[in-house]
């Protein structure tokens, strides 16, 4: 049986995970913006992609592993990590819809 403070535990590691995973999309869009340090969009945005990928690639492993009853898989990490890959492709998506925003917004300025 799961104990309350072991709940509250898992739910303080998935807040600071969905933390960090926020500086990580946060700092992947200032190093994109960033000027100073010529970084090509394309390298940058295939590296986010691969990230995403990996962290629900990861997710998908500790869920599988779970379920077949290995047992250095506990279901806390388990959850946490598909906490974290579904809070990764939720700001892929919004980076991808606000990609396609400005392009359609570019589009209508050329009209």
């Amino acid at each position: 049986m799961i104990s309350t403070v072991s709940i509250l535990n898992q739910l303080s590691q998935l807040s600071s995970q969905a933390g960090e995973t926020a500086a990580t999309v946060a700092g992947v869009a200032t190093q994109a913006a960033s000027a100073s340090s010529p970084t090509d969009f394309a390298s940058v945005l295939k590296q986010s992609l691969a990230d995403v990928n990996d962290t629900q690639v990861n997710a998908s492993q500790l869920s599988n592993a779970f379920e077949s009853g290995d047992s250095s898989v506990d279901l806390g990490q388990t959850v946490v990590a598909g906490q974290k890959a579904s809070l990764a492709f939720s700001a892929l998506t919004q980076v991808r819809n606000d990609l396609t925003d400005a392009y359609k917004q570019i589009m209508d300025m050329t009209m």
